[in-house]
């Protein structure tokens, strides 16, 4: 059985970062079981871009875009 990825709304990154900021990075990473390397990106994106760059940035395909590419494969096959 795999585990499934946990997701992170902007206001608990939000909240995750200021807590490091007050109560240590340490504390809080192990607190909300995170791994440094995912508080550093959140925290880089965070800095860059504020909150608009720590939304999530999944790739969405339009329904009638897809439709057509499969129509395309398939009538290539």
């Amino acid at each position: 059985m795999s585990k499934q990825r946990r997701t992170f709304s902007v206001d608990q990154k939000l909240k995750i970062i200021q807590e490091a900021d007050q109560q240590g990075i340490t504390q809080t990473l192990r607190k909300h079981n995170l791994s440094h390397s995912v508080f550093l990106r959140w925290k880089n994106q965070f800095n860059t871009g504020g909150t608009e760059l720590l939304k999530p940035q999944y790739r969405k395909i339009d329904p009638e875009v897809k439709a057509l590419m499969e129509e395309n494969a398939r009538l290539k096959r």
